[in-house]
C-alpha cells in the first residue's frame, strides 16, 4: 500500500481497515457500496471520518506490528 494514496474512504479512527470508499455524488461525499453519507455512516460506525487511504492503511498496519517475540514450548500435560 502506498502511504501517498488520496483516495478517499470511510473509516473509524483507532480501529483496523476502512468501511468504505468515499465518492461524490451531488456533492456529497457518500460510501461507493453502502450509498450512505458521513452522518449516516456514524450511525452503524460511531465515531466513523473521512480520511485518505495510505494513511488509513499505514495505521491499520501499525496496529499489527508487534515485536518479535519467542515462544516457549513444554512437556504436554
Amino acid at each position: 500500500m502506498e502511504t501517498n494514496d488520496n483516495t478517499p474512504v470511510f473509516y473509524q479512527p483507532g480501529k483496523p481497515g476502512i468501511i468504505d470508499v468515499a465518492v461524490e455524488r451531488d456533492g456529497i461525499q457518500t460510501g461507493a457500496y453502502s450509498g450512505e453519507n458521513l452522518e449516516q455512516m456514524r450511525v452503524r460506525y460511531p465515531g466513523a471520518e473521512i480520511g485518505k487511504l495510505g494513511p488509513v492503511a499505514e495505521a491499520t498496519e501499525e496496529m499489527f506490528r508487534h515485536a518479535a517475540v519467542e515462544i516457549q514450548f513444554g512437556p504436554a500435560a
